[in-house]
């Protein structure tokens, strides 16, 4: 698979040139998930994930009930990673509902590439204020109503 151009077609990334985008994606890990397979401290470093196929959602802590999701061409966790937060919610999992294909770029290595590359990291901002982007699910994956497109 190019990872760039996967990465093109997700809005977020739209406005990254050829250049920086060949560093992206090679800070980028694809990773195949099974249904219901956790995201979790343990398996997972602080990261963003970019859902290319499948559904991750947000699930209560018992398992009961997911209460956000993120389909084909979401970004979960880019506001924490930028922000330097914790990216896992207490009492809440991240899962894998489908079998989902993600591309996981970890903090520790999108910051070390956005200190070195800030033209990256501009584009990146200009993409995120054009759109108007603003998450109000937690961890910023959709409600079901409409994609998280940018979170």
């Amino acid at each position: 698979m190019q990872k760039g151009l996967v990465l093109r077609r997700i809005p977020l990334f739209a406005k990254v040139t050829g250049v920086e985008m060949l560093h992206l994606s090679g800070i980028a890990r694809q990773l195949r998930l099974d249904g219901e397979t956790p995201f979790t401290d343990e398996t997972t470093p602080l990261c963003v994930a970019i859902v290319l196929t499948g559904k991750l959602g947000l699930q209560a802590g018992d398992g009961s009930q997911v209460v956000a999701r993120a389909v084909s061409g979401d970004v979960v966790g880019m506001y924490e990673t930028l922000a330097g937060a914790d990216f896992h919610i207490e009492q809440m999992h991240l899962v894998a509902t489908d079998a989902t294909t993600v591309l996981q770029v970890e903090r520790d290595d999108l910051f070390d590439l956005l200190g070195q590359r800030p033209d990256l990291l501009q584009q990146i901002f200009a993409a995120i204020f054009d759109r108007g982007a603003g998450a109000t699910a937690p961890a910023g994956v959709s409600t079901g109503e409409e994609p998280a497109q940018v979170c």
